[in-house]
C-alpha cells in the first residue's frame, strides 16, 4: 500500500470519517450521454484492487444496477453496491438512483451531451448520503473512434456532512474494430474536496489505463474488461475491473 495511502486512512479514520479500503478501487466508468427509447438492462460489476484492503488484503467491491429509459431522452437507474471486508464477506454500502438526461441530441459533427443526476444512501456507518450533478460529453468520429469526457460533482448531505463540493473527471479515446469489439484507453481523476483545497497532483487520484469491451452473441449479452494504474502517489497502484450486461 503506498505510503500516502496509509496516511490517508489513518487521517480519515481520526476525523471519524469512512475509511474502509475497497473504495480505493472503483467500479465506476466514462459514462456516455446517449438514450435511446425502450432501452432496458441490467449490469454487474467488480472490481479488485490488489494489496489496497486492510493487512494487504484485495479490496473489492461488487455492484448490481438496472437502467430502464423513459422516452428517447431520459433514463433512470437504480444501483445497490456492496464490498467484500479483510473476512472476504459481502457487506451492503450502498444504494444510489440516477436520472440522466440527454440535452444535446447527436449533431452533425458527432457531438452529444447530457446532465445526470445522482443521489446516494450510504449504510450508516460509511458517513453522510450523496447528491451527484454530473456533465458527460460525446463526441464520435470517423472510422469508429469516440471520445468521452465527464465533469463529476459531489455533495455530503445529511447529519454527517462535510463541506465542500467532491470534483472529478473522467476521459476516453476508444475505437470499434470491426468485430465489435470496442478498444480504449480511460483516464480517472479525482481531485478531492474545494473546502479542503485540492493540493498537488501527488495529493491527487490519477489512475490511467485500457479497457475492451463487446457483444456475446447476438442476444443482448455483453462484456466488459479493464484495467487501470496510477500516475500519483496516492492513487492505487493498480485496478481491475470485469462487467457482465444483459438488454431486455
Amino acid at each position: 500500500m503506498p505510503k500516502m495511502r496509509q496516511r490517508l486512512i489513518v487521517a480519515t479514520a481520526a476525523l471519524g470519517l469512512p475509511a474502509f479500503p475497497a473504495d480505493a478501487q472503483t467500479v465506476g466508468s466514462v459514462f456516455g450521454p446517449g438514450v435511446d427509447e425502450g432501452e432496458r438492462q441490467w449490469e454487474y460489476r467488480i472490481g479488485i484492487a490488489p494489496d489496497e484492503g486492510f493487512d494487504g488484503d484485495a479490496a473489492i467491491n461488487q455492484r448490481l444496477h438496472y437502467q430502464h429509459a423513459l422516452n428517447d431522452s431520459v433514463r433512470l437507474r437504480g444501483i445497490i453496491q456492496g464490498a467484500n471486508s479483510n473476512q472476504g464477506d459481502l457487506e451492503f454500502r450502498f444504494i444510489q438512483g440516477e436520472l440522466l438526461w440527454q440535452v444535446i441530441e447527436k449533431t452533425p459533427s458527432g457531438h452529444q451531451g447530457g446532465f445526470r443526476l445522482d443521489f446516494r444512501v450510504n449504510e450508516g456507518d460509511d458517513g453522510a448520503n450523496q447528491l451527484g450533478l454530473n456533465w458527460t460529453s460525446q463526441l464520435d468520429l470517423e472510422s469508429g473512434w469516440r471520445l468521452r469526457g465527464l465533469l463529476l460533482f459531489d455533495a455530503d448531505v445529511g447529519d454527517r456532512a462535510r463541506d465542500g463540493i467532491f470534483v472529478e473527471t473522467r476521459v476516453s479515446a476508444s475505437r470499434k474494430l470491426d468485430n465489435g469489439v470496442r478498444i480504449s484507453l480511460e483516464s480517472f481523476n479525482d481531485y478531492g474536496n474545494t473546502d479542503a483545497g485540492f493540493g498537488g497532483f501527488d495529493d491527487q487520484e490519477h489512475l490511467l489505463g485500457p479497457t475492451a469491451s463487446g457483444p456475446i452473441g447476438d442476444n443482448g449479452w455483453g462484456w466488459y474488461v479493464g484495467a487501470l494504474f496510477g500516475l500519483s502517489e496516492s492513487a492505487s497502484d493498480s485496478e481491475f475491473q470485469f462487467r457482465i450486461n444483459k438488454d431486455l
